[in-house]
């Protein structure tokens, strides 16, 4: 990792396993607005939660789904936790002088979960769908990292378990990590990383190589 300054990462599934806040919170919102839906990690694809309830509850109120969701997460933020070997890679590169940065989709508590984890203070830079126009998969966010810490895309990596991760790191110009614990994991191979990795420990030692 000897040229790469830059580490960005996808938060959900990457740095924090959110999958049981984030099926109780997407359940939650459907049955207090009266949706008989149940949450599948098939329905996610890495969209910004505006975009999941554009596309599963068109004519309902966004953002009283969303606002249920969120209060639903801040009330059971219990059921969040980081992966294994997070804490210990991001001290790591932290401890190298390395940049790291976080780009997710996820809106307005971002920077609350990974505080609850311990994980903030080793983190230099968090991408919202706020800051941005265009979410991932547009490497709109990617780029505005880069720009940030004045970094040649050459010099950073993205770690995603998301297809759009993916995309959105090769359109930023930047070398691409996928993590096998994603939930949709032949999708992720199928976009092609440039590289795949099992836990985020592996980022030490990797040696990078583009497909």
């Amino acid at each position: 990792m000897k040229n790469k300054v830059l580490c960005l990462f996808d938060l959900d599934g990457v740095l924090l396993d959110t999958s049981k806040l984030i099926a109780g919170s997407i359940d939650h919102a459907f049955k207090k607005h009266g949706l008989d839906i149940r949450y599948s990690p098939e329905m996610d694809g890495g969209r910004t939660m505006q975009q999941f309830y554009q596309v599963y509850a068109p004519g309902h109120d966004q953002e009283l789904l969303l606002k249920a969701q969120v209060d639903f997460q801040a009330e059971n933020i219990y059921l969040l936790r980081a992966f294994p070997t997070v804490r210990e890679t991001l001290q790591h590169l932290y401890a190298q002088h390395r940049k790291v940065g976080v780009v997710t989709n996820r809106i307005r508590n971002a920077k609350d979960f990974l505080r609850h984890c311990g994980l903030l203070d080793y983190i230099h830079l968090v991408v919202t769908p706020e800051m941005i126009q265009h979410p991932k998969p547009s490497p709109e966010g990617i780029q505005l990292a880069l720009r940030h810490f004045g970094v040649e895309p050459a010099q950073a990596i993205m770690v995603g378990d998301m297809p759009a991760d993916i995309h959105a790191g090769r359109q930023a110009g930047v070398h691409t990590v996928g993590v096998t614990t994603s939930e949709r994991l032949s999708e992720l191979e199928a976009s092609s990383p440039d590289q795949m990795i099992g836990t985020l420990s592996e980022l030490m030692t990797l040696q990078f190589q583009k497909r």
